[in-house]
């Protein structure tokens, strides 16, 4: 089952989130506006100073994702193999 758009404050997005309670709308502007403010006044040939919070939150997301679809290809891939094993 997927579950999306959960409460910030509930069990299963914290639990999701590493045990912290996600960003919400505002914190994500917050940050958007940040970077903002960091780059004000910069040439365009000079690299872009990114939010630290933010790219360590998407870090760990993107690792929780991976480990998430490695698990269920396990699991589908057992389901299979039990599968061909009680065909034959």
């Amino acid at each position: 089952m997927y579950v999306r758009h959960l409460p910030r404050d509930s069990a299963l997005a914290i639990d999701d989130n590493g045990g912290l309670m996600p960003w919400s709308m505002v914190e994500h502007l917050l940050a958007d506006r940040w970077e903002q403010e960091a780059n004000r006044g910069k040439k365009k040939d000079t690299p872009v100073i990114r939010n630290p919070r933010r790219l360590e939150v998407q870090s760990k997301q993107m690792a929780q994702r991976g480990s998430r679809k490695r698990a269920a290809f396990e699991r589908a891939k057992a389901r299979r193999e039990r599968y061909l094993r009680t065909t034959k």
